[in-house]
């Protein structure tokens, strides 16, 4: 497995106990979250790199789209009301 791959799954699942923990649902709903801010991140990557913008990064992963993205997963868990 690559390391930015390790990376990523890594940052989402800490979003989504961290999600799972302030919204107090069952751990049930955790691969859910898992997913959706998975998502997120990977839409943010896969953005930034295909216009060619150019972000502070750690390793191969850019740092401010991701958390970006990880926040944009979030807000669609909370509009979503999961």
């Amino acid at each position: 497995m690559p390391p930015w791959l390790f990376i990523a799954f890594l940052v989402s699942l800490l979003a989504a106990l961290g999600y799972q923990i302030l919204r107090a649902h069952s751990l049930r709903r955790v691969p859910l979250y898992w997913v959706v801010i998975l998502a997120g991140f990977s839409v943010a990557e896969a953005i930034v790199d295909g216009l060619n913008i150019q972000t502070p990064q750690l390793g191969e992963l850019q740092v401010v789209p991701d958390l970006v993205g990880v926040a944009a997963g979030l807000a669609v868990l909370r509009l979503l009301n999961l």
